[in-house]
């Protein structure tokens, strides 16, 4: 009785009062205008079990009020009769209820029903606004409780007594007497779902229905809810542990799932909450549990862990699960290791129960996008085609990205993370090792960077903060998570380069009219497309104090020439500061003469190219006129037939002169690796390869009758390969077997994670894997991170060109300390470069010595000498190989292998 009065009172104030929970919902598309508030959760559960779905231009209106008749199909859909009122469709007993009326059907299932009723002169006035007594209601009504909470009190106050006791006046905060508002309206709803259920229960001695709460009759413990007996959703709870395109992991339980692209950033390590309907399909999931995205410290003994700009500790639990780096670690390995970012995830003691953390690659300050790479500003890219990329802890697209966003990212866990903490002010004392800025002092270190003068991010030390003291205004520094300082910015940090890339259209040498000073003029089209002409005295070429040219004026004679490229540095009076002559004005192509280089390309030659460079495009003349001017991502064609490349001193192509282009084309080189041999389809004169490209096994299909693709039915598994595939139809063009340096092999000497280098024993080039592709031949094919590759392993590495320290792939051959298959019954020996294959008790078939892609085939025992048998007497001498032996019909197999440097 103390309860009802409570809530009779609480009528009589027209307030109704409960509590409210936050959570993010993935599953299911959410009404785009209740993403980020209290009602996300609710709304998406609600929208994926087709109760509540919102209006058509994708908004829930959660401020807006509801109609009698949108609530009569709600309560009719909560129930699980939705089908019920499409057959019920037709005439009401309600006079202002137009037979073409939309909600027929509903308001005649909820009449039935005893959920709702008309007024005392006959009408149900669909269009009426409804109120929040009457929506508790029809809610009470949902569950059961109708026939019993007639018998008490008054009403409204008897139905909202009963209501409370129940739950379902959880998390509102409303007066009874006013309009219902949706978004308050769906809260209450989602309480009632999982209300108990009441029912008959049997029959007094008077003839009178006994009632009661329902259960399932099978299990006692078992409730019925309207969630699970009518609508047919099973609750469960567990730490979320990996999702991908049709299954998520709860638990130690796979399930599929339905409905919107999880956010895994979010959800991943998380304790969950999921609806499963009845086809044992997710439908939708939501995080439960607290969690913090913050840089991280772990003592000594991996017991507590420090929220570095938090500044909060918490105990680490005994079974916490931990991921670095986007892999499976034990806790031992966070002993006493610092994190730049780290998502920790707390159970309800408060103790950290997950951690995921990586090490950042470097920082890159988001200038544009373009396609898959995010171009920042001084020149660096990156591709993030398989990145996630994450805000706030929430998984945005690339589109999503800002210029001015710091986005910090490690390249072969394909993870970055945007994150502008900044502080902003003054300038105060510069020291030379740190700046004061608001009265907190910043260390310069090689991470802490601003953009010079000529447009290049560099290292901010004292003569760059003088720049930015002296322009007298506020500065703007961002910091990481750990509250170091990666960038600042102000007037001098972002202001326009002052630095010019411009083609040489005539050089010439005149005595100046007045003086009869020796004098040089330069005609260029700059990187801006304006025609610019200056004059330079002959002394002051010869000057050895100036910075006008690097040489004299016979040097200068004989290198700025007409169709070259230069670099110009010009003054604030627009006056000419020194020339440069770019270096490597040559045709660089990727295998040939004759070979087009891609648009698309991320190298040419040994050179990356930077889709920021400036194209000089001279394809109708070399006049000023006829030179066409732009930035090599906003390029209107494929591939570049006919053009020099100019490059800086990191090996970047900064400048093109572009000769001739295709517009047409629609094929793009990638450099693959066969997965199996090749086969032909019968009876379609068509070949199939298997081969994993740009990182993704996939397969592709082809003609036969092409003479470019001859060497295709010679393909066997294991090879590497350049392969053109038709952009529109995913066909291969064209099929070349990589040879010579493209492919370095070797034992792994060391290999550094973070920078995914990779340094081969007795080879002095340290190998840059470029697109994260790391494939194991010795565990079929499959697809690894950097990580995966062991010193001590024996690898290939295929590089983006020949003689360059980029790389395309790292694949492994062989493990360390594994000893090769079916040693006992197969051999591999070498003595003086003859290498002896011994097979004993041999099974059927034809046997395979490969060293890299040069193979011959053995039939029996057999010897193979290296230096004078072909294919082999290509491999120079001191050279560190390693055969191994294969059977025919089975390529991915090592059945043994010996390693040895070729002699004279």
């Amino acid at each position: 009785m103390r309860k009802t009065n409570r809530f009779v009172a609480l009528l009589m104030a027209l307030i109704l009062v409960f509590s409210s929970a936050m959570s993010t919902a993935v599953f299911a598309e959410v009404n785009e205008d209740v993403v980020g508030t209290s009602f996300e959760a609710t709304v998406g559960k609600l929208k994926a079990v087709g109760i509540m779905q919102g209006y058509p231009d994708g908004t829930f209106k959660p401020e807006g009020e509801i109609t009698r008749a949108e609530f009569a199909k709600i309560a009719v859909t909560a129930l699980g009769l939705a089908d019920a009122a499409e057959i019920s469709r037709g005439t009401t007993r309600f006079p202002d209820v137009y037979l073409n009326h939309w909600a027929t059907g509903f308001i005649n299932v909820a009449v039935n029903r005893g959920l709702i009723v008309g007024y005392p002169d006959g009408t149900f006035r669909p269009e009426g606004k409804l109120t929040n007594a009457e929506a508790v209601t029809i809610l009470v009504r949902l569950v059961g409780l109708g026939p019993v909470v007639d018998k008490q009190g008054t009403w409204p106050a008897n139905y909202i007594g009963a209501a409370s006791n129940e739950g379902i006046l959880k998390g509102v905060n409303v007066a009874s007497s006013t309009n219902a508002l949706r978004g308050l309206t769906a809260e209450m709803l989602m309480n009632t779902l999982t209300v108990q259920k009441w029912g008959a229960t049997g029959y007094d001695n008077d003839g009178s229905v006994s009632y009661g709460k329902l259960w399932d009759g099978e299990t006692p413990a078992s409730k019925l809810t309207l969630l699970n007996d009518n609508l047919g959703i099973n609750e469960i709870e567990g730490r979320l542990m990996a999702i991908d395109d049709e299954e998520v992991t709860i638990g130690n339980t796979d399930y599929d799932y339905v409905g919107a692209a999880a956010d895994e950033a979010w959800l991943f390590l998380n304790m969950v909450d999921a609806w499963q309907n009845e086809d044992d399909e997710i439908i939708y999931v939501v995080a439960t549990s607290k969690q913090f995205f913050d840089a991280i410290e772990v003592d000594a003994d991996a017991e507590e862990l420090t929220l570095v700009e938090a500044d909060k500790d918490y105990d680490i639990a005994s079974n916490v699960v931990v991921y670095i780096d986007g892999e499976r670690e034990a806790r031992a390995d966070l002993e006493d290791n610092d994190y730049d970012y780290a998502k920790v995830v707390l159970n309800d003691d408060g103790d950290v129960v997950a951690i995921s953390a990586y090490l950042w690659d470097d920082t890159l300050i988001v200038e544009e996008t373009s396609g898959f790479d995010v171009i920042g500003f001084g020149g660096d890219e990156l591709d993030v085609e398989d990145f996630a990329i994450v805000k706030a802890g929430k998984t945005i697209s690339l589109d999503d990205l800002d210029e001015g966003d710091i986005l910090y990212f490690n390249e072969s866990a394909e993870y970055a993370v945007v994150y502008n903490r900044s502080v902003t002010g003054e300038i105060g004392r510069i020291f030379t090792t740190r700046i004061v800025v608001n009265g907190e002092d910043y260390e310069f270190s090689a991470n802490f960077r601003y953009l010079d003068k000529d447009g290049d991010l560099v290292a901010l030390d004292s003569d760059g903060a003088e720049q930015f003291k002296d322009a007298d205004e506020d500065v703007t520094i961002f910091l990481n998570h750990a509250g170091d300082p990666v960038f600042i910015t102000g007037d001098l940090g972002i202001a326009p380069t002052s630095s010019l890339y411009a083609y040489v259209t005539d050089v010439y040498t005149y005595a100046a009219a007045r003086t009869g000073e020796s004098m040089r003029g330069i005609d260029v089209v700059n990187q801006n497309g304006a025609k610019v002409s200056y004059d330079l005295k002959a002394a002051d070429l010869d000057d050895g104090d100036n910075d006008l040219y690097a040489g004299d004026a016979a040097d200068f004679d004989a290198q700025v020439k007409a169709d070259l490229i230069i670099k110009l540095e010009i003054k604030e009076d627009a006056t000419l500061k020194s020339v440069e002559v770019v270096d490597f004005g040559t045709t660089v192509t990727a295998g040939g003469a004759t070979d087009p280089v891609k648009v698309s390309a991320r190298f040419v030659g040994a050179y990356r190219l930077l889709s920021s460079a400036i194209i000089f495009d001279i394809s109708e003349g070399t006049d000023a006129d006829d030179i066409e001017v732009l930035v090599l991502k906003d390029a209107d064609f494929d591939e570049l037939l006919d053009a020099d490349y100019y490059v800086n001193d990191k090996d970047e192509i900064v400048a093109i002169i572009v000769s001739d282009s295709d517009r047409e084309s629609d094929v793009t080189e990638f450099t693959a690796i066969a997965t199996k041999n090749a086969f032909e389809l019968v009876g379609e004169d068509t070949w199939r390869l298997e081969l994993i490209v740009d990182g993704k096994a996939k397969a592709n299909y082809f003609t036969k009758a092409d003479a470019n693709i001859a060497n295709a039915s010679a393909v066997t598994a294991g090879q590497y390969l350049l392969v053109d595939i038709n952009d529109s139809t995913n066909e291969i063009t064209k099929v070349t077997v990589l040879l010579g340096t493209r492919v370095a092999n070797g034992v792994v000497e060391t290999r550094t994670t973070a920078t995914s280098v990779i340094k081969l024993e007795a080879n002095p080039v340290e190998f840059k894997l470029e697109t994260g592709n790391v494939v194991d031949k010795t565990d079929s094919y499959k697809l690894k991170a950097i990580r995966d590759i062991a010193v001590g392993d024996t690898v290939d590495i295929i590089r983006v060109e020949d003689g360059s320290r980029f790389a395309d792939y790292v694949v492994r051959t062989a493990k360390v300390g594994v000893t090769p298959v079916s040693s006992a019954t197969y051999g591999l020996t070498n003595v003086a470069n003859t290498i002896t294959v011994e097979i004993v008790d041999e099974p059927a078939g034809t046997y395979v010595v490969r060293i890299g892609e040069l193979a011959k085939t053995v039939v029996d025992t057999d010897q193979v000498i290296v230096g004078t048998d072909a294919p082999f007497d290509s491999i120079a001498p001191g050279t560190i190989v390693t055969a191994n032996l294969y059977n025919l019909n089975d390529m991915t197999t090592v059945l043994a292998t010996v390693t040895f440097v070729v002699t004279n």
